[in-house]
């Protein structure tokens, strides 16, 4: 099983990335108190069997479609270094490596 966190900062933007992952066991976390800092945090595999190429790819298509720039994931705590769509590494608090995402790269 594959853990996955995505960082999202508009409550809209999370819902609507929550309803793309429902196939992936996915699940919504207000970080902030005035609510505009979400976690959709996800597993795979999904329902039939999707594996994290997959939940990269509806948050790849979920990122360009809402014009987001970036977003941090977060995948058991390391990032997919093999992935080609990301374009470099950041890191939270807590030191846990997380993937940014960047739209047209």
């Amino acid at each position: 099983m594959t853990t996955f966190e995505i960082d999202v900062y508009s409550r809209w933007d999370a819902v609507e990335l929550l309803g793309r992952l429902s196939c992936y066991h996915s699940h919504l976390v207000q970080l902030d108190v005035p609510g505009e800092r979400w976690l959709v945090r996800a597993r795979t595999p999904g329902e039939h069997g999707e594996g994290i190429a997959g939940a990269l790819a509806v948050i790849d298509g979920w990122q360009r479609e809402r014009h987001i720039d970036s977003v941090g994931v977060c995948i058991n705590g390391a990032p997919p270094l093999a992935q080609a769509d990301v374009a470099g590494l950041s890191f939270q608090g807590d030191l846990r490596p997380r993937v940014v995402l960047r739209a047209g790269t």
